[in-house]
């Protein structure tokens, strides 16, 4: 089984085995060129390396002497992982899901109302809030891709 990290870093190599022909009934689909799937690409390297920042942020073996500065990276990071998120949904509105936009929800609560102060607070509810977030992005795109090679495949025959 693969881990969140690992689903977000093969979403795009998913991607670039789909061939899309302008031709095809997808054509009217949101991944209708190979730009789109280039565009895409990038937006989803971006989560996935916000992701990775905020996660290094509450890594356990972090000192976490300078709790201000932890908590404004933390925000910081934060902020990067939800605007590559509204970058993606907007442009791709297919990929939205309840589970991916509840499990926004939930690592934001995880950094709103982490315990800054504890320089000892666990960090393992956080760290699950991200591979969720991440798990529910990998299955969106998954869902998303499926639906568009299968459209490919009934406009070919």
């Amino acid at each position: 089984m693969k881990t969140p990290n690992e689903e977000m870093a093969s979403i795009p190599i998913a991607m670039s085995e789909v061939s899309i022909s302008s031709s095809s009934s997808s054509a009217e689909s949101e991944l209708s060129t190979r730009e789109d799937i280039a565009v895409l690409t990038n937006y989803v390297k971006q989560l996935r390396e916000s992701l990775s920042k905020i996660k290094r942020i509450f890594n356990p073996t972090v000192e976490r002497d300078k709790k201000e500065t932890l908590r404004v990276s933390a925000h910081e990071r934060l902020g990067e992982v939800l605007k590559a998120m509204r970058q993606i949904l907007e442009k791709y509105p297919k990929i939205q899901s309840t589970d991916l936009l509840m499990s926004a929800g939930n690592l934001i609560h995880h950094v709103k109302n982490f315990n800054y102060d504890d320089k000892g607070a666990d960090t393992t509810p956080f760290v699950e809030a991200v591979d969720q977030l991440a798990l529910a992005f990998s299955t969106s795109m998954r869902i998303l891709l499926g639906k568009l090679q299968s459209t490919m495949l009934h406009g070919v025959q």
